[in-house]
């Protein structure tokens, strides 16, 4: 039987193609065939390739490394690089499911990466980065074991498993600023708090700064300790926006500046007492801040002046009382019965007249001690009457101090109600005396002056006669 050349060259062509892959577009299988029973449209089109790598990059280029396995070939280890997987949040390796890190073949619309962290960087910024690393690692994550901030506890605490002391949990996303100690923490995320006390609150094992603070309600400093409390001291835990000090004299002054300093620092380092001198006013002496004693007093008022000794205070407070008595009184003494005089001068002011201080049984000037130890003295009758009596003529201060008749001055001034000069003597003795000159007259040394001030009246009638 004689075979047709149509038949030879369909036979031929069979028989030289049988090897060759073809797309398995019609089965859906996604990889290559290499049956023979490929369309005969293919063969006339010549898309049949020579090996099964050739077909599925030619074809099925999207899905080329999975055409292989598909097909039975030998799979491809791919370029090893980083793509992300939204769905399960963590970048995989471009290479066989199933193996190491790989999530599979990536897609031409896959941006490969270097590495899991630029990966993680840049299509999965909302993570934290070293999270993300894990999960594409597929380690476990204990967290950066850096800081982040805790708003409602005024504290920065580490990025680890919150069981652990001083740690906050782990943060998983990139809403989390960290920063890699605490102390920038405090100053970056709470600057409006006090830096110690954040660095303490942030600190597991701290039981507080040691630092000073100010309890204003019992005028004392506090420490800021709640463990070992030093003796003496009152130890509380300082609030978040406390002014701290490195010592109680600096939280005294710096804070309590109103309360006397000695107090403060006595009743705040355990001390209790000042020993200091304060003024007893009920009884005209000072007191001493101490708890037993004669010479113990209780001191109340936080902002009582203390002085370093009772004869300070006496003349810091009891300036009206003598201050040897009140020194004296103070300390628990007895006063002589004997009296004791200073010779200098006091004014009396009912008698317009001073009077020293001497024994009165002597006798003008003497009138004894001032009635009030406030009085001030001087050291000679003129002055006391010229700074305490000015509107009573010098003359007649002294003379009346000396208990003695006023002599005056023989001047000659204006009696205006008179309209004639006269002369400054006692009005009792013959003219021209006058009476004697008040202290806001003007005295001239003869009467043709004294006339000259009322030049209105004729000279011969000027003059009192």
């Amino acid at each position: 039987m004689k075979l047709s050349q149509a038949f030879i060259n369909f036979t031929v062509l069979r028989l030289t193609t049988a090897a060759s892959y073809y797309p398995d577009w019609e089965g859906g299988s996604q990889t290559c065939l290499s049956d023979g029973a490929e369309p005969l449209y293919m063969t006339k089109a010549n898309l049949l390739k020579d090996t099964l790598e050739d077909c599925c990059a030619a074809y099925y280029n999207s899905e080329g490394a999975n055409c292989i396995v598909a097909g039975g070939g030998t799979p491809p280890t791919g370029s090893l690089e980083w793509y992300v997987n939204y769905e399960d949040g963590k970048c995989e390796q471009d290479c066989p499911a199933g193996t190491g890190n790989c999530g599979g073949y990536a897609t031409p619309a896959d941006a490969l990466f270097a590495d899991e962290t630029l990966c993680c960087e840049t299509k999965l910024g909302y993570l934290a980065v070293g999270f993300c690393e894990a999960e594409s690692l597929g380690n476990s994550y204990a967290g950066s074991g850096d800081y982040y901030v805790d708003y409602v506890n005024g504290r920065c605490v580490m990025d680890c498993d919150e069981a652990t002391p001083g740690c906050g949990g782990i943060a998983t996303t990139a809403a989390f600023t960290l920063y890699a100690d605490a102390a920038t923490c405090c100053s970056e995320k709470l600057g409006y708090l006090n830096a110690d006390v954040c660095a303490s609150n942030s600190n597991p094992a701290s039981t507080g700064t040691g630092k000073y603070f100010a309890n204003v309600q019992d005028s004392i400093c506090v420490n800021d300790e709640t463990g070992n409390c030093p003796t003496g001291e009152t130890c509380a835990a300082a609030t978040d926006s406390e002014v701290l000090y490195d010592t109680i004299e600096e939280c005294c002054a710096g804070s309590l500046g109103w309360v006397t300093a000695d107090y403060c620092v006595s009743r705040s380092d355990g001390t209790e007492y000042s020993t200091q001198w304060f003024v007893d006013y009920s009884n005209e002496i000072c007191v001493q801040d101490c708890q037993t004693g004669a010479t113990c007093g209780t001191l109340s008022d936080a902002t009582t002046n203390l002085y370093d000794s009772a004869l300070e205070c006496c003349e810091g407070k009891l300036t009206w009382v003598d201050s040897a008595d009140c020194d004296t009184l103070s300390q628990g003494g007895t006063l002589s019965s004997t009296p004791t005089y200073t010779a200098k001068f006091y004014v009396n002011f009912d008698t317009d007249s001073c009077v020293q201080d001497c024994d009165a049984a002597g006798g003008a000037p003497c009138g004894g001690n001032p009635p009030d130890a406030s009085l001030e003295l001087f050291d000679d009758a003129a002055t006391c009457c010229s700074d305490k009596l000015p509107w009573v003529g010098s003359e007649k201060c002294i003379a009346d101090t000396n208990g003695v008749a006023q002599a005056g001055s023989t001047n000659f001034y204006v009696d205006w109600g008179l309209s004639k000069c006269v002369q400054d003597c006692s009005a009792s003795d013959p003219a021209p005396c006058g009476g004697f000159a008040e202290s806001w007259d003007t005295t001239f040394a003869t009467a043709a002056e004294c006339c000259d001030r009322i030049s209105w009246v004729p000279a011969a009638e000027c003059v009192l006669a």
